[in-house]
C-alpha cells in the first residue's frame, strides 16, 4: 500500500510537471535570445511573461500588423491565453470610429476562431466548465449544477464584445443571434451596414418563390444609402447582385411578352451563375457561405421558371423590331454604326470657342435625321438642342412664317430648361420679315442674359436644301442664310448644324456666300460590314431569330450597308417568318436562310422602297443617270475601258464617275467600277 501511494504521488507530480513543462517555461523565461524564446514558445502553454504586453503594443501601434503577429502566435504556439487577453484589452480601449473595422480585421482569417468567441464570452468560465466536466466520478446532476455557476454565453454588454459576438455567430451559423449582436453596435460607424447585412441574410434565405424574390429587391434598397464608407465591400456587391436578380424577376413577372419574360429570367440566371462562380473569392467569410446558399436556391428557381418561359417563346410569333423599315428616324438599339460622325459632332461641340456651322450630308435614307435626333445625348447637360425640320418650309408663304416656326421651337426648348425668355411667340409679332427678325432677336437677347459660361444651344436644321427650293420659288428671302450666320456669330453660345443631301459646294450661290469657308462638312455614308451585321442580328436585346452566315453575306452584298435597305429586307423576312409560324407552329426553324431572302426579293419590295430608289435617281444629273443605266446591264464590275465605249455622257467619264462616287451610288475598286448597292442596280435595270 505504501509503495502504491508513493508511486501514485510520484506519477501524479511527474505528469503535472511534464504537462506544464515547468522546466521549459523557466528556461524560456530566463532566455533573452529571440530564437530561443520562439523555440520554447512552441511547446509551453503556461503564459509567458511579457508576451501579452508585447502583443498589446503591436496591436496599438499597427492593428493590421499586430493581428498578423497574433495569428502567428496562435498558429505556432500554445499561448492562447496571452493572445486572447491582449486582443480583448486593446479592443476595449479602441475608439468608436475604428472598433468595428478592428473586429472585422481580427475575424478575417483567425488562426483559431475560438479567439473571436472568447472576445465576447468568458474564457475563464469555459475552462472551469471543462474542469467540472473532467470530474467524471461526480454524479451528472452535481456537475451540471456546478457548471451553471460558470456561464459562457455570448455577451453584448460592451461594443467590443457585441461586435465579436456578431462575427462568431456568423461563423457558428447562427444568423439570428448575429442580428441581435450587430443591433447593439448599430450606432457605431459601419454598424448600420453590419446590422442590415445580418438581417438581409436571414430574410433572403427564406425566399424560395418567384413572388418573394421579386419583393426582396425592395428590401435591399438600403444599399444605396449607407451612412459610412463600406466595410464589407464584397458582401455588399453580392447583395447588390441579388437585388439585380430580384428586379429582373419582377420584370419577368410583370411582362406579358413571353420573349421579354424569358430574357429577364435569362439575365437573372446568368447573374446568379456568375455570383456562384466568384462568391468564395469576392465575398468575405463568414457571409460567403450564406450568400452561396441563397444564390444556389434562387438559381434553381429562376432556371426552372426560365425554362418554362423559354417554351412559351417558342409558341409565339416574333415582334418585328426593325423600326427603320419605313424610312423614319430610328433610336435605341437599331441606331448603330455612326460612331465616327457622332464623335466629330461631339468634338466640335466640346470646344469653348465659337462653333462653326456643321453640314451633315449624304444621300437619302442614310441616317442623317437619325443622327440629329440622337445627337442630344452627346451634348453636355448644360447644352440645349433645338430640332427644326425644313420640310415645313414647303408650306410657308414667306420668310416671316419660317422665323415664327424657329422662334416657337426655340421657346419650347428653353422653357423646358426653366429659362425665362418671355411669353410664347404669337403670329402678330411676325407679320413681316422685319418684325419677325426683331422678335427673334429679342428672344435670343433675353436668352443671352441667362446663358452662363459653358452653356450652349444647338440649332439642328434638317432637310436644309429645301430652303434653297423656297429661295428659288421666291417664298424665302435669300438673306435668311446670312441672318442665321449672323446669329451664330453674335451669340457665341449658339451653334448650327444642318442635315441635307449636299455639301455647300454643290448647293446654290446663296448658301456658298453665307457660309462658304465657315462651315465644316461631315459625311454620312454606308454602314461598315460589322455595323451592318450588328444591325441585322441585334435589332433588339430580346430578338429571337438567327441569321445564317450566307444570308448575312447576301444582305451586305445587296445593300452595301445602306441602313434603310437593310432594315426593309429584314423587316420583310421577319414578317414572312411570322406568317410561316402561324401555319407551322413551334416547329418553324428559327434560323433565317438565303431562301428566306429570296421570298422577299419581289416587285412588291421594290415598289415599297421606290421612294428611296427614286430619291437617289432624281438627285443626280442626266449624265449620271445615263451612266447608271449603262452599268445596270450586269452585276459584275465594269472596267473603265468598257464604260467609255458603252456610256455616252456629255461630260467626261471621269467627271461623271466622280459625281456618282460622291453621291454614294458607285464604288471604284482595283480599276473597276460597280454599283455600291446591288438593289439599286436592279431597280435601275428594271426601270
Amino acid at each position: 500500500v505504501a509503495f502504491g501511494v508513493a508511486f501514485g504521488v510520484a506519477f501524479g507530480v511527474g505528469s503535472l510537471v511534464s504537462s506544464l513543462r515547468i522546466l521549459e517555461w523557466v528556461l524560456m523565461t530566463l532566455s533573452c535570445h529571440p530564437a530561443s524564446r520562439f523555440f520554447w514558445n512552441r511547446m509551453v502553454w503556461l503564459p509567458l511573461p511579457g508576451l501579452q504586453k508585447s502583443l498589446e503594443e503591436w496591436l496599438e501601434l499597427d492593428w493590421q500588423r499586430g493581428v498578423f503577429n497574433l495569428n502567428q502566435i496562435l498558429a505556432h504556439s500554445l499561448q492562447f491565453t496571452p493572445a486572447l487577453r491582449a486582443a480583448n484589452a486593446v479592443l476595449e480601449r479602441s475608439t468608436r470610429d475604428r472598433l468595428l473595422s478592428c473586429v472585422a480585421t481580427l475575424a478575417a482569417e483567425p488562426a483559431d476562431w475560438l479567439l473571436i468567441r472568447y472576445c465576447s464570452a468568458d474564457a475563464g468560465n469555459a475552462l472551469r466548465r471543462s474542469f467540472v466536466d473532467a470530474m467524471f466520478w461526480l454524479p451528472t446532476r452535481i456537475r451540471e449544477s456546478w457548471k451553471q455557476r460558470y456561464p459562457v454565453d455570448l455577451r453584448l454588454d460592451s461594443p467590443a464584445r457585441a461586435a465579436s459576438a456578431g462575427f462568431w455567430s456568423w461563423h457558428d451559423g447562427d444568423k439570428r443571434s448575429a442580428i441581435d449582436a450587430f443591433e447593439a453596435v448599430s450606432a457605431l460607424p459601419h454598424g448600420f451596414e453590419l446590422r442590415n447585412i445580418a438581417q438581409a441574410l436571414v430574410d433572403l434565405e427564406t425566399v424560395n418563390e418567384l413572388g418573394q424574390m421579386a419583393e426582396a429587391g425592395e428590401s435591399l434598397n438600403w444599399l444605396d444609402a449607407l451612412p459610412d464608407p463600406p466595410l464589407r465591400t464584397g458582401t455588399l456587391v453580392a447583395l447588390d447582385c441579388l437585388r439585380f436578380v430580384a428586379r429582373e424577376v419582377s420584370i419577368a413577372l410583370r411582362s406579358r411578352s413571353p420573349l421579354n419574360r424569358s430574357a429577364a429570367f435569362g439575365r437573372a440566371g446568368g447573374e446568379l451563375s456568375r455570383l456562384l462562380e466568384n462568391v468564395t473569392e469576392d465575398c468575405p467569410y463568414p457571409e460567403s457561405k450564406f450568400v452561396e446558399g441563397i444564390a444556389a436556391t434562387w438559381r434553381d428557381t429562376v432556371l426552372e421558371a426560365g425554362g418554362v418561359a423559354g417554351e412559351a417563346v417558342l409558341r409565339e410569333a416574333i415582334a418585328n423590331p426593325y423600326e427603320g423599315y419605313s424610312g423614319l428616324p430610328v433610336t435605341g438599339s437599331t441606331f448603330v454604326g455612326r460612331v465616327g460622325a457622332m464623335r466629330q459632332i461631339e468634338t466640335r461641340w466640346a470646344t469653348g470657342e465659337l462653333v462653326p456651322a456643321i453640314i451633315l450630308y449624304g444621300h437619302r435614307r442614310m441616317g442623317k435625321t437619325s443622327i440629329l435626333r440622337n445627337s442630344e445625348r452627346l451634348a453636355a447637360s448644360s447644352t440645349l438642342l433645338v430640332y427644326l425640320d425644313m420640310q415645313d418650309a414647303a408650306w410657308v408663304d414667306e420668310t416671316s412664317e419660317l422665323l415664327l416656326d424657329l422662334a416657337e421651337a426655340l421657346h419650347r426648348r428653353v422653357a423646358q430648361a426653366n429659362l425665362d425668355v418671355g411669353p410664347a411667340p404669337v403670329p402678330e409679332d411676325y407679320h413681316s420679315l422685319g418684325a419677325a427678325r426683331r422678335a427673334v432677336n429679342l428672344l435670343l437677347d433675353r436668352l443671352d442674359l441667362q446663358m452662363t459660361e459653358g452653356q450652349r444651344l444647338i440649332l439642328a436644321i434638317d432637310e436644309f436644301e429645301l430652303i434653297e427650293d423656297g429661295i428659288h420659288d421666291e417664298r424665302i428671302d435669300p438673306k435668311l442664310l446670312s441672318y442665321l450666320r449672323a446669329l451664330n456669330q453674335r451669340h457665341r453660345w449658339l451653334a448650327i448644324i444642318f442635315g441635307g443631301l449636299h455639301t455647300l459646294e454643290e448647293m446654290g450661290r446663296d448658301y456658298q456666300s453665307a457660309f462658304f469657308g465657315q462651315a465644316e462638312h461631315i459625311r454620312v455614308s454606308y454602314l461598315s460590314r460589322d455595323d451592318a451585321v450588328r444591325l441585322i442580328t441585334q435589332p433588339d436585346p430580346d430578338f429571337a431569330l438567327d441569321y445564317s452566315d450566307a444570308l448575312l453575306d447576301d444582305l451586305y452584298r445587296l445593300t452595301y450597308g445602306q441602313p434603310y435597305l437593310l432594315q426593309r429586307l429584314c423587316w420583310e423576312m421577319v414578317n414572312h417568318w411570322n406568317e410561316r409560324f402561324l401555319e407551322q407552329g413551334e416547329s418553324t426553324p428559327r434560323m433565317l436562310e438565303t431562301k428566306d431572302l429570296d421570298r422577299v426579293l419581289t416587285a412588291d419590295l421594290f415598289a415599297a422602297a421606290d421612294y428611296y430608289f427614286d430619291g437617289v435617281w432624281s438627285n443626280v444629273t442626266e449624265d449620271e443617270q445615263g451612266l447608271m443605266t449603262a452599268m445596270a446591264q450586269r452585276e459584275d464590275p465594269w472596267a473603265l475601258a468598257e464604260l467609255s465605249q458603252l456610256a455616252d455622257t456629255g461630260e467626261t467619264l471621269e467627271e461623271t464617275l466622280g459625281l456618282l462616287k460622291q453621291h454614294d451610288v458607285v464604288l471604284s475598286e482595283d480599276g473597276q467600277v460597280r454599283f455600291a448597292s446591288e438593289l439599286m442596280r436592279r431597280w435601275v435595270e428594271a426601270r
